[in-house]
C-alpha cells in the first residue's frame, strides 16, 4: 500500500512553510538535515506512516519554505515548529531530528517539553563541543565547513 502524502503551505512564525503529512497514528515530526529537505526522510516515511502521523516540514530557509534574512537560531527554528503545529491543531507530538533537524528539534524539547512528547537525535555532532577543542590547523585548513557553521 501507498503512503498517501498531503502537501501543506500553512503560515506560522511570521513565514511561510512548507510540509508534508502523511499516514495516521499519533503524530511524530520529522526534521531534516543540512541542506536537506522534507525528502530526506521519503524512504522512512512509507514504514512509519503506517503507525503514526508524519509531519515532514522543510525547515527555515530550505526547500519549499520562507527563506528570511534573518531567524535561524535555533530557538526562532523550535518557534517555527511550534506554530506548524498549532496551524496543523496538533496538541502534542514526538520529534525526531537529524543533523540541523536534531539540534532545532532538541531547543524545542528544551523550550516547549508540554509539546514535545519525546525526542530523538540522530546523527547529531554537539558542534559547541567540537569547536571550544579544535587545533588551530584543522580551524585553517577546512575552513569552508566552519564557515557554513556561522
Amino acid at each position: 500500500m501507498d503512503l498517501l502524502l498531503h502537501d501543506h503551505r500553512l503560515r506560522a512564525n511570521g513565514i511561510e512553510h512548507h510540509c508534508v503529512v502523511a499516514g495516521d497514528g499519533p503524530p511524530v515530526v520529522l526534521l531534516h538535515g543540512f541542506p536537506q529537505t522534507w525528502h530526506a526522510w521519503r524512504y522512512q516515511m512509507p514504514v512509519l506512516g503506517r503507525h503514526y502521523r508524519l509531519i515532514v516540514p522543510d525547515l527555515r530557509g530550505q526547500g519549499a519554505t520562507d527563506k528570511p534574512a534573518c531567524g535561524y537560531d535555533k530557538r526562532t527554528m523550535a518557534q517555527d515548529l511550534l506554530g506548524l503545529l498549532r496551524a496543523l491543531g496538533i496538541g502534542r507530538a514526538a520529534v525526531i531530528g537529524h543533523d540541523r533537524g536534531a539540534v532545532v528539534g532538541l531547543r524545542f524539547a528544551k523550550d516547549h517539553p508540554h509539546v514535545c512528547g519525546r525526542f530523538a537525535a540522530l546523527d547529531h555532532v554537539p558542534l559547541r563541543v567540537v569547536f571550544d577543542h579544535l587545533p588551530d590547523k584543522l580551524v585553517r585548513e577546512p575552513w569552508f565547513f566552519l564557515f557554513h557553521a556561522l
